[in-house]
């Protein structure tokens, strides 16, 4: 004795799911893109509340970066992306959302050398929005 058991509409199912996760995918996108943005605005802001500006090169350089988006950021030259600025590098399976400089002495205004205390401006502005990306993705997920 045999059963077969015959499933119909599993292409369907695939091909609705599919477009489920391509959507998601861009609404995800979109989110870690504008919360990007408010750490850039943050990180200026508070660069200039702490002192971080003299020239103005540092706070004009930082930028928002993103996988397969336009190359940003003001200082040449170019930017490469382990430079915490740039375009990052494409991958099929990864999004990746950069706020940075590449300013050389932009290290020693965040962290301090051992004559000068650190004035940090970027770490703080990321840590403000970390909880935002969880919190805004489930929202994606569950519309």
């Amino acid at each position: 004795m045999s059963v077969e058991i015959k499933i119909k509409g599993t292409d369907k199912v695939k091909l609705n799911l599919k477009r489920w996760v391509e959507e998601k995918s861009g609404e995800a996108k979109k989110v870690l893109k504008e919360i990007g943005y408010r750490i850039l605005t943050d990180a200026k802001l508070t660069a200039r509340e702490k002192g971080v500006y003299e020239t103005g090169l540092l706070i004009g350089s930082l930028s928002v970066n993103w996988t397969g988006g336009p190359q940003r950021g003001k200082v040449t030259p170019p930017a490469k992306s382990e430079h915490g600025i740039g375009r990052p590098d494409s991958k099929p399976d990864k999004f990746e959302v950069v706020v940075g400089t590449n300013v050389f002495y932009a290290p020693f205004q965040e962290f301090g050398t051992r004559k000068m205390a650190g004035r940090p401006y970027l770490f703080p502005s990321f840590f403000s929005h970390e909880g935002d990306v969880e919190k805004k993705i489930k929202e994606v997920i569950r519309k």
